[in-house]
């Protein structure tokens, strides 16, 4: 999978900053004109958590503020109980992602669709198993379609956000 769109869409939104990109590693870092360093990290591989968050330290340390965007089929997973229709299934590292910056960003390369996660509800679903009732807490992600194709997307001040009147 090839981070070209992503350094592209980078170098669009910050034509002054020094940009450099590491595409075996999949990563772009960001030099702001006064100073200010981002770090761009697609990541379109399984990790473990504690291997996220000795990268996402090393960013820190750095002082080059990492912005994790995951690649959406493998990373965005729906339940597929009929009572939890459209419950997202979150693995660790989203779940970490979301709890240390209040988002989570997927891009789909295929597609170049962006979706951004910025807010969930948690709800207990009950349901029958075996003849006896169930039950399990379900992310449900609010709004529920909060995406749109990345060159509609901008960069401000260390976040990612979409362009609403393009959607």
């Amino acid at each position: 999978m090839s981070i070209h769109p992503l350094s592209n869409w980078v170098q669009r939104q910050l034509p002054d900053a020094h940009v450099t990109v590491l595409e075996k590693e999949n990563v772009i870092y960001i030099t702001h004109p006064y100073g200010r360093k981002l770090t761009v990290i697609y990541l379109c591989k399984k990790m473990t958590l504690n291997n996220w968050y000795e990268q996402q330290d090393q960013y820190r340390l750095a002082s080059a503020a990492p912005i994790w965007i995951l690649d959406a089929p493998l990373f965005i997973r729906y339940s597929a109980l009929p009572e939890a229709r459209k419950a997202r299934l979150r693995g660790e590292i989203p779940k970490a992602i979301f709890k240390e910056t209040g988002r989570c960003y997927y891009w789909n390369s295929r597609t170049n669709r962006l979706t951004i996660d910025t807010l969930f509800q948690t709800r207990t679903i009950y349901f029958q198993k075996n003849g006896r009732i169930r039950s399990h807490n379900y992310d449900f992600h609010i709004p529920f379609r909060q995406d749109g194709d990345l060159m509609d997307a901008f960069l401000q001040s260390g976040r990612i956000k979409l362009d609403r009147k393009k959607r």
